[in-house]
């Protein structure tokens, strides 16, 4: 049987009642239970705790292996994708943990972050490391993420480029003898220096 305040209904009487069922979707109720013989129906057990009626909830799944994006000597950035399935409840955030490749031990770099990306700071310098990320709603946190390839903490190498814009690829007259500056930015990991003013734009 179930009750609303002050009202005690049978399941049983209601069961096949889809209209009412409709009516009493997310209501909170409590339950309690008889037992039944020839002799009659026994006194009733303790109503449980107050119990709202709406689809099931269950842990989310967890995202999908994490991507490592960048790194310095002491952090590492990932980047994942949202679980496939939120277990009926919105994903409020997720948990990054990570651990030395040398080591059981996984360690929590951030327990909520609602960010699909995060930088784990505090890592020591040329250690390796894998990490898994967690999916969390409103009723835990799922299981870990694939691990991450592994990753050494140190600065990122990365070929040098220059950002050439479509107005620095227009034809420039200079006149015979004239001089010209023109400012070129480049990137790369580490940074790059120039060893020779004599390049050209292509």
């Amino acid at each position: 049987m179930w009750q609303e305040p002050g009202l005690w209904l049978s399941i049983a009487r209601f069961w096949t009642d889809l209209d009412l069922l409709q009516d009493l979707w997310q209501c909170q109720y409590e339950y309690r239970v008889f037992a039944e013989n020839a002799a009659g129906l026994s006194a009733p057990s303790i109503p449980c705790p107050l119990t709202k009626a709406e689809d099931p909830q269950f842990l989310p799944s967890p995202p999908a292996k994490p991507k490592i994006i960048d790194s310095t000597k002491t952090t590492v950035t990932l980047s994942w994708h949202k679980p496939l399935f939120d277990g009926g409840a919105p994903v409020t955030g997720y948990r990054v943990e990570y651990r030395n490749t040398s080591d059981d031990e996984w360690v929590v770099g951030v327990q909520n972050t609602m960010n699909t990306e995060f930088t784990v700071v505090g890592l020591t310098p040329g250690v390796e490391y894998v990490f898994v990320v967690k999916s969390i709603n409103k009723i835990g946190v799922s299981e870990p993420s694939p691990e991450s390839d592994k990753q050494v903490a140190k600065e990122r190498e990365e070929e040098p480029t220059f950002d050439i814009s479509n107005e620095m690829r227009k034809t420039l007259i200079v006149k015979d003898g004239s001089s010209f500056t023109i400012t070129v930015p480049f990137r790369g990991k580490p940074i790059p220096s120039i060893s020779d003013s004599n390049f050209c734009l292509g």
